[in-house]
C-alpha cells in the first residue's frame, strides 16, 4: 500500500506541476460497469488519459450485448475485451464476479466495486488522503460514519487494519451496531461506536462519512427512492458542530446527502 502511496505522490506531484507524462502511452484501459458509477468511472478515465493512455467504455449491459439483449457469457465478454486492451476495470453488482473475471483474462483486472463485498481503489484513495492529511496513520484515531453495510467501508476497515492505527470510531445511528463481518475485520484494532457527531469530531483525528442510507449493491439499477427519511441532527457533520478545538478535516468519497452540510465546504 505504501508502494502505491509513493506512486500516486510522485504523480500527484508531476501533474501539479503539468508535467507531461506518457508512462502508459500506447495503452488501452477498458471500462465495465455493469452498475451506475460516476465518480470512479470517470476518475479512472481521467486518470489513464492523464498518464498518456487511451480508454474504451463498454457503455453499460443495457448499451452493450452483455445483459438480456443478447445473453452473451459473461465469459465471452471478457475475452473479447481483452483482445482490445492492455488492462480491465470493472464494477459488477455481484460479490466477487470481478475477483471471477480476473481468472478469466490474461491482462491486469481491477475491481471498481463488486456487490456488496469491496470497493478497494475507494479505500485506497480515502486511505491516502487520510494519510497526506495526517502526516501518517501510526497511532491516529480514526473516524468512520455511514451506511455499516456499505463496501466503501468494509474496504476501508481492512484498509486501516495493515496500519498502526491508535482506534476506529464508527458513528452509526441509534440502536444501530456493527455487523458480524466488520467485527471479524476488527480482531486486531480497538474500536467504539458513538451515535453523535460530536462526540467523533472530539476524538478523532479524521473523519470519513458517506450517506447513512444507500442502494442495494446487489443490484444493478436500483429503484431511486423519492423520499428518504430525514436523518437525524447527532449525525449531521455541519458548521455548527466545530469548534476551535475539533477542527478535524472531513473525507467524503461521495455522493453526499443529509449527512454532511454544503456549509463546511472549504
Amino acid at each position: 500500500i505504501n508502494t502505491i502511496f509513493e506512486k500516486a505522490d510522485y504523480y500527484e506531484k508531476a501533474l501539479k506541476n503539468r508535467k507531461v507524462i506518457k508512462d502508459l502511452e500506447g495503452k488501452i484501459l477498458a471500462t465495465l460497469f455493469y452498475q451506475p458509477s460516476t465518480r470512479t468511472r470517470m476518475s479512472f478515465t481521467s486518470a489513464m488519459y492523464r498518464l498518456g493512455g487511451q480508454v474504451i467504455d463498454m457503455g453499460g449491459p443495457k448499451v452493450a450485448r452483455t445483459d438480456d439483449y443478447f445473453d452473451e457469457s459473461m465469459s465471452d465478454t471478457i475475452k473479447y475485451i481483452e483482445q482490445y486492451s492492455d488492462i480491465m476495470v470493472m464494477r459488477h453488482f455481484q460479490n466477487y464476479t470481478v475477483e471471477k473475471a480476473s481468472k478469466i483474462t490474461h491482462i491486469p483486472m481491477i475491481n471498481a466495486g463488486d456487490g456488496t463485498n469491496e470497493h478497494p481503489t475507494q479505500a485506497l484513495l480515502d486511505l491516502y488522503t487520510m494519510t497526506k492529511e495526517l502526516n501518517g496513520l501510526e497511532d491516529k484515531v480514526i473516524g468512520i460514519g455511514g451506511d455499516i453495510n456499505c463496501r466503501v467501508i468494509r474496504s476501508i476497515v481492512i484498509g486501516l487494519e495493515k496500519f498502526d492505527i491508535k482506534k476506529i470510531i464508527f458513528l452509526l445511528p441509534n440502536g444501530e451496531e456493527l455487523n458480524s463481518d466488520i467485527l471479524n475485520l476488527l480482531k486486531n484494532t480497538d474500536y467504539s461506536i458513538v451515535h453523535n457527531v460530536e462526540r467523533v469530531l472530539e476524538q478523532a483525528d479524521i473523519l470519513d462519512i458517506i450517506p447513512f442510507e444507500l442502494p442495494d449493491f446487489n443490484s444493478a439499477y436500483s429503484e431511486k427512492v423519492d423520499e428518504k427519511p430525514s436523518l437525524e441532527n447527532n449525525l449531521i457533520v455541519s458548521k455548527e458542530k466545530f469548534n476551535d478545538k475539533n477542527r478535524i478535516p472531513i473525507l467524503s468519497p461521495g455522493p453526499r446527502e443529509a449527512e454532511l452540510s454544503s456549509d463546511t465546504d472549504d
